[in-house]
């Protein structure tokens, strides 16, 4: 079993801000390996499995996941396991860095994965896939990823605005008033929240409120005490902290990666944090 975590080549660096690559040799599916949690991020991702495709865990029922899909900005947890030998590479998008490549609202596929092939031409993504399989190394499938992405970029779908907005709301250690966001943009509260949600995915208070849950995390895992993080974080009380860390993580904070070990999987992806991005890449 390995894990990698690659820079984009430097087109792509500003839009692209991670490539994770996970690979296991061995089979496993949920019989033998227990499945994994992803919370949300406040990004989207494009995924690529090169060997055996994961399942998604919906009540209870494993559900195929396409081969290679974008994943949409997540408001709820998503529950996925392996399905034989691993190999997966994650593009993962700066939050306003996706746009650029898809010619839709990307609020469209909220808490949705969507098949690549429903976005593009079946028949070029088909090829991609086959040519992912086939290559021989992970730099190989890195570079094939790359120049994908590198023609289908349009600058032109870079929302600059979007983006400043973004960062501000990155910026406050609690949450933005939206209206007012708005007036020092010099943009209408309605449009600027149409543009948000097209550009980024999430309505800005959606996008907000993900970002202070994902503070949250960060503070605890350096060791602040979940009171102490509720009120650097802004919640109103303690009961709407509580609510709103089981709406996204799907425990309450007191079990936050503390009800089983963690795996080698969680050991090295939740590990690589800063509080200057957006998110952090947490599994449970």
């Amino acid at each position: 079993m390995s894990y990698q975590k690659l820079n984009p080549c430097k087109r792509l660096t500003p839009y692209i801000e991670k490539i994770w690559v996970q690979e296991n040799m061995n089979p496993t599916t949920v019989a033998n390996n227990r499945p994994t949690k992803v919370i949300p991020a406040a990004k989207l991702d494009v995924v690529f499995h090169y060997r055996d495709p994961f399942v998604q865990i919906l009540d209870g029922r494993l559900q195929p996941m396409s081969r290679s899909h974008l994943v949409g900005q997540r408001t709820r947890p998503l529950e996925v396991a392996s399905t034989g030998q691993t190999g997966i590479i994650i593009v993962s998008f700066y939050p306003w860095g996706a746009a650029p490549f898809f010619d839709f609202p990307l609020d469209e596929c909220a808490d949705c994965n969507v098949d690549l092939k429903l976005l593009f031409t079946a028949s070029l993504i088909a090829a991609l896939e086959n040519r992912l399989m086939e290559a021989a190394s992970t730099r190989e499938r890195i570079k094939i990823i790359g120049d994908f992405f590198i023609r289908r970029l349009n600058d032109n779908r870079r929302d600059a605005l979007m983006i400043e907005a973004a960062r501000r709301m990155n910026a406050a250690q609690s949450s933005t008033p939206i209206a007012a966001l708005a007036k020092t943009l010099h943009i209408s509260r309605r449009h600027f929240i149409r543009r948000f949600k097209q550009t980024l995915g999430l309505a800005p208070k959606q996008f907000a409120n993900v970002i202070r849950f994902q503070k949250a995390l960060y503070y605890h895992q350096r060791g602040w005490d979940w009171p102490a993080i509720a009120v650097r974080c802004g919640y109103y009380d303690q009961a709407h902290f509580i609510k709103e860390f089981k709406h996204f993580s799907g425990v309450s904070p007191q079990h936050i990666l503390t009800q089983t070990p963690p795996t080698r999987l969680m050991q090295y992806f939740n590990n690589h944090h800063d509080l200057s991005h957006f998110y952090n890449m947490i599994y449970l």
